[in-house]
């Protein structure tokens, strides 16, 4: 989205090019293509879902590369909770800048703005006209801020549900959170984890190895922080009693 956005002069300088250029140069199907896509592109309603979306979705795309590199639930919940309440707060900010920015294209560009758009609305009353002509900028507005909310509301709901699985499944992501707690608390969350995956967890198994490696790491001076440096230690464990031996 954001090439399209900051290569658009560049790409409707190119499809003018091939609009308008003869016969010989490209055939009938590019240039017609061309011409229509043009139709598409130079309208102000266009010029706005695209600056509405490009900010939209860079801090989505943002987030995404985030979660992408994150093996910590309660890390990946913050993440999500940081995107909801940005979406939230630019929400306004973010539909007028788009609005705006597609009126100073339009101005550039010779594009007509202040036109209306039939608006359909459930009839309430037989008597009242079931159609209302709102302002193109006023009924554009309101779709943004609509989609926004609509956002926000996903963003959130996967957030809650993220947030309820860190609250049990967080420890295994935190071994000095996992490490610190008492063997009764481990045991719970060792059953908690397998309650998700019961056809390949063992809730007792899981709960002895991790007390058998709290038991080794505790005495590291050193001891893991992540899951990845836990098992790569894990993983030197049978190396390194074979080498004492």
């Amino acid at each position: 989205m954001s090439s399209l956005t900051n290569g658009l002069n560049e790409i409707v300088e190119l499809l003018e090019d091939i609009d308008s250029s003869p016969p010989s140069k490209y055939n009938k199907d590019t240039r017609a293509g061309a011409s229509k896509a043009l139709s598409y592109i130079l309208t102000f309603e266009f010029l706005s879902y695209l600056h509405f979306w490009n900010p939209v979705l860079t801090k989505i795309d943002v987030v995404q590369k985030k979660l992408q590199g994150v093996l910590d639930l309660v890390q990946a919940s913050d993440h999500l909770n940081a995107l909801a309440a940005s979406l939230e707060a630019g929400r306004e900010s973010i539909a007028t800048n788009a609005l705006n920015q597609a009126v100073e294209l339009c101005s550039l560009w010779g594009i007509e703005v202040n036109r209306t758009r039939v608006r359909r609305r459930k009839r309430t009353d037989p008597d009242e006209c079931a159609d209302e002509a709102m302002p193109i900028q006023a009924e554009l507005k309101r779709r943004f801020l609509e989609a926004t909310d609509i956002l926000v509301q996903q963003v959130r709901r996967r957030h809650s549900r993220l947030t309820e699985l860190a609250s049990k499944l967080g420890p295994l992501c935190r071994p000095t959170v996992l490490l610190d707690m008492t063997a009764e608390e481990q045991t719970e969350v060792a059953y908690q984890f397998a309650e998700y995956y019961p056809s390949d967890v063992s809730g007792k198994e899981l709960s002895q190895e991790i007390k058998d490696i709290s038991e080794i790491v505790t005495r590291l001076r050193d001891p893991p922080d992540t899951p990845l440096t836990l098992l790569k230690y894990i993983y030197r464990i049978p190396a390194m009693t074979c080498a004492q031996t």
